[in-house]
């Protein structure tokens, strides 16, 4: 009997920095999380300048960021690595406010797609859709 085989999506724990690719510590809350500086700028613009402009970020291996909760932050990643997490009708919220502040366009786009089918209200979908812009939901 053939059947279909799936690969699983790998895990990531942000938390070990014995991974080879986690090159920078993001601490957030008092707390490091371990990532990649290529994953996160070649999905955010705003990690490209500060990792590979001139700031003085671009030399750091530690760097603090504020007004971010720890644990949004990590879904937020789980967006972006190769996870194969979904964005929630709980967790839409958060990662749309993230995505727009880091300009992450393939989260936000994730999220436009989410809100679509989501069963949230009318209205809660046509805020987020004035908010971040996002026309299809409009």
């Amino acid at each position: 009997m053939r059947g279909i085989s799936f690969r699983l999506a790998r895990q990531f724990d942000f938390t070990d920095s014995s991974e080879p690719y986690h090159d920078l510590a993001l601490v957030i809350e008092g707390e490091k999380l371990h990532v990649s500086k290529q994953i996160l700028a070649f999905q955010s613009p705003v990690f490209k300048a500060m990792f590979y402009g001139d700031f003085v970020e671009k030399n750091m291996k530690e760097i603090e960021l504020n007004d971010v909760i720890r644990g949004e932050f990590i879904e937020l990643l789980h967006m972006i690595y190769p996870t194969g997490k979904k964005i929630t009708d709980d967790s839409v919220a958060f990662i749309l406010k993230l995505g727009d502040r880091f300009q992450m366009q393939y989260v936000i786009q994730r999220a436009e797609v989410l809100l679509m089918d989501s069963r949230l209200s009318t209205i809660k979908k046509l805020m987020y859709a004035n908010e971040y812009r996002l026309r299809a939901v409009q």
